[in-house]
């Protein structure tokens, strides 16, 4: 699985974690500049374009052969669906999938490769996950989730440990990011949530251009993503627009574009993610490893053995 990727993370902008939550973030610049101060949010926002509703309602299996269903000359919103249903390999390929590993980078504009942050995510069903996020200053931020919380704590480079307090927030965000699920799957394909708006063009990150179909999430959904453009071809997202409400304070937009698909065990994963905050570039996330059904206990996201090692975050309110 070398080289194959899905998504990922960032710092300083407002990452969607598992796109269903937004989180304002700035760690990686804190963390060079103040590396004990108590960070406002996380860094990564895994995108696993698989779990959990990757299926129709039905729990049908869509037959993509057939080609979507077309409404004069545009596809409805029930073909987009199955469309991206199929793509991806339908509901028994992706419930194959219990846990996931996936290692990177995280790169600002401008910033040399020595620069930039490597992470590891690690997923188990139902609900597990690990984060490690390694600075260039060599300090690593390790955030754990289970069904009973989420728990965050630093390593600095002589081994000390100090643990740090999860905002309720990020504690929705984590929660969020457990579930696995990509902005299209989180619509469900309703027809009452979404408004297909026409096939329009989008500019690429490699600054190409290419055709999608640009998909209005509506209000009502309770989602924070304002459009979903979806490719004409494989209909995975290529570009997702954040609500206002979800951006950073001051911000009029913030869009998150996702290139260079690859396909591990039939369902897709982008290589990499470009966050833009009012048509800036803001960061993008390179993925470079995935591993799927890689065995690993459950004993490994038991918050005791976490933070067992761990002390108080100096000036925090748990200091002795």
């Amino acid at each position: 699985m070398d080289g194959l990727a899905f998504s990922a993370v960032g710092g300083g902008v407002v990452v969607p974690l598992s796109y269903g939550r937004a989180i304002q973030i700035d760690l990686i610049a804190r963390a060079k500049q103040a590396p004990f101060m108590n960070f406002y949010g996380i860094l990564v926002g895994l995108v696993l374009f698989s779990l959990s509703t990757l299926f129709a309602d039905d729990g049908s299996v869509h037959d993509a052969s057939r080609g979507p269903v077309v409404l004069g000359e545009l596809p409805t919103v029930e073909a987009l669906w199955a469309g991206y249903l199929d793509s991806n390999g339908g509901r028994r390929n992706i419930e194959a999938v219990q846990s996931i590993q996936v290692e990177g980078h995280i790169r600002l504009p401008g910033e040399a490769p020595a620069e930039s942050s490597a992470f590891r995510v690690i997923r188990k069903r139902p609900g597990l996950l690990r984060q490690h996020i390694t600075f260039p200053n060599e300090v690593v931020r390790q955030v754990l989730v289970n069904d009973r919380g989420a728990w965050a704590k630093l390593i600095f480079s002589n081994g000390e440990e100090r643990s740090q307090e999860v905002s309720e927030r990020e504690q929705a965000s984590l929660r969020q990011a457990v579930r696995m699920e990509s902005p299209f799957l989180q619509t469900e394909g309703r027809p009452d949530w979404l408004r297909l708006r026409g096939l329009e063009t989008m500019e690429r990150p490699d600054g190409g251009i290419m055709e999608a179909y640009r998909v209005e999430v509506l209000p009502k959904s309770g989602l924070p993503f304002a459009e979903i453009w979806l490719n004409t071809e494989d209909f995975q997202e290529r570009k997702v627009v954040m609500r206002p409400e979800e951006a950073i304070p001051g911000a009029l937009s913030q869009t998150v574009l996702y290139h260079d698909y690859a396909q591990v065990d039939g369902v897709h994963y982008a290589r990499s993610l470009h966050f833009y905050t009012d048509g800036q570039p803001q960061q993008r996330i390179e993925v470079e490893r995935l591993r799927i059904n890689v065995g690993i206990f459950d004993s490994y996201f038991e918050e005791v053995r976490f933070m067992e090692t761990t002390k108080p975050l100096e000036g925090s309110s748990g200091e002795k």
